[in-house]
């Protein structure tokens, strides 16, 4: 989800199956800088739950890195990723952490939304998705100060185990 220039794509294509990794953005100039990179084996320019809503596949694995900073509601995301997941697939994204209130999710003056963990908990379980672990790191540095946040992983269960 959200390949963007292809940072995340490069450190996961080792693990791919043989049909390789697929990649989603929304922007045509993030593309075109992750197509440089050689990593993926299909880009495709459209909105990323677009794509999961229409998509004919189904993935073992969704990572979504620095991506569900541009959605402040993430239930729908969660529910579609859910559909979208074999049973027993993966999804691991991060989110910003919402140091200014308690809100489930709040508007930073940089644009981007950071969001309560245990919002994303109940939104993941209330998609059918089961949290496996929430850990709290520095995501990356804005104006040369840490930005806090998580990453998740979570699975869809498996109802045949």
């Amino acid at each position: 989800m959200g390949c963007g220039t292809g940072l995340c794509g490069e450190k996961m294509k080792k693990f791919a199956s043989r049909k390789g990794l697929i990649g989603v953005d929304l922007s045509e100039k993030m593309l075109e800088q992750a197509e440089e990179k050689k990593i993926y084996a299909q880009l495709i320019c459209d909105d990323i739950c677009h794509y999961m809503e229409t998509t004919e596949y189904y993935f073992h694995v969704i990572v979504a890195s620095d991506v569900l900073t541009y959605f402040g509601d993430l239930t729908k995301a969660f529910v579609r990723v859910s559909k979208s997941l074999t049973p027993g697939g993966m999804f691991f994204f991060t989110v910003s952490e919402n140091h200014y209130n308690e809100d489930d999710f709040f508007m930073a003056p940089s644009g981007r939304f950071l969001h309560n963990p245990n919002y994303v908990e109940k939104a993941l379980k209330s998609a059918g998705l089961k949290v496996l672990n929430c850990e709290r790191h520095i995501l990356r540095n804005e104006a040369e100060s840490p930005v806090y946040g998580y990453v998740f992983a979570a699975a869809k269960p498996d109802l045949n185990k």
